[in-house]
């Protein structure tokens, strides 16, 4: 009976102490910086095949803390076609390689992400490593707190472009710090 009071007892310090530790670690000048992501956003994106013509899609963007706010998590949804494939992408800043680091799904398919935060510029670069050799670069230049655009092409494993990207988003909604 003691035993299980004490389960009981320390359950709520585990949690209390857990959710410290999370909230420390995001004070970090760098998780600081993925605050600039939250919320939600309308983007116009246009993809550019080599030699085709353009192709303009509507979406929307929410980004928000994970429960224990270590990872940023985007979902993005095609409006045109909500059926089409979800997006998902989690970041997180990691201290050790000193570069922000997460994965995207898409549907079935899954990448590697590595980004780079240029505070002069604000502007972060990715780059997604896709299963199959492909990567995604690209670079998001924040305009200002409720705008950014970006820029980028998605390259097969020899290095030549599969299709350019770009895109405009505006925050509709800031989201939870």
């Amino acid at each position: 009976m003691m035993m299980k009071f004490l389960c009981c007892a320390l359950a709520p310090l585990c949690l209390f102490l857990s959710t410290v530790s999370a909230e420390e670690k995001n004070e970090s000048d760098e998780m600081k910086v993925l605050n600039r992501f939250l919320g939600t956003w309308d983007h116009a994106i246009t993809i550019t095949p080599p030699g085709g013509a353009d192709a303009i899609y509507n979406t929307v963007s929410k980004r928000e803390w994970s429960l224990g706010k270590t990872y940023l998590r985007f979902e993005e949804v095609n409006m045109a076609e909500p059926a089409h494939d979800e997006f998902q992408m989690l970041l997180t800043f990691d201290a050790d390689k000193k570069r922000y680091t997460g994965v995207i799904m898409d549907g079935t398919n899954s990448s590697t992400v590595s980004a780079e935060w240029d505070e002069a510029k604000a502007a972060m670069s990715f780059t997604a490593k896709h299963g199959n050799g492909n990567e995604l670069r690209y670079t998001l230049h924040f305009t200002d707190e409720n705008s950014a655009k970006g820029e980028g092409a998605f390259y097969d494993p020899e290095g030549n472009v599969i299709v350019g990207i770009r895109w405009k988003q505006t925050r509709r909604e800031k989201g939870i710090e």
